[in-house]
């Protein structure tokens, strides 16, 4: 009789799977995330994150409360709601997101300093 395990997998079924069952099952999968060979370990580069830099922002208590009540990591879901943001405007606006991706300053969009603004009023 196989042994179950406990989530009801027949463990003795799965030990007795050859590399060549795995693999055409892998590839009858659609849903398979696909194997690893030395091919793809071999073209594989290592890409650093983007660089972040440490910011004071005002954000709605609603919307702050929002993003914590889902838990830790708020900040970085914060991050990726803007980054998704940035990448889906138009084309037209200074802010390409090919400058995300090569962990770039984005914004070049900067509110001039109150002396700049008096100069251009005058």
């Amino acid at each position: 009789m196989s042994q179950i395990g406990p989530d009801r997998t027949d463990l003795a079924r799965l030990r007795a799977l050859t590399d060549e069952e795995i693999e055409r099952a892998v590839k009858a999968d659609p849903d398979a995330a696909p194997i690893l060979d030395a091919a793809w370990f071999a073209a594989a580069r290592a890409a650093a994150p983007p660089e972040k830099e440490m910011i004071s922002i005002r954000i709605d208590k609603a919307v702050l409360d929002f993003f914590r009540s889902l838990g830790p990591g708020y900040q970085t879901r914060i991050n990726a709601t803007l980054r998704t943001f940035v990448e889906h405007a138009p084309k037209t606006k200074k802010i390409r997101s090919n400058a995300l991706h090569r962990g770039r300053r984005v914004s070049q969009h900067r509110r001039p300093s109150s002396s700049n603004r008096r100069a251009a009023a005058e």
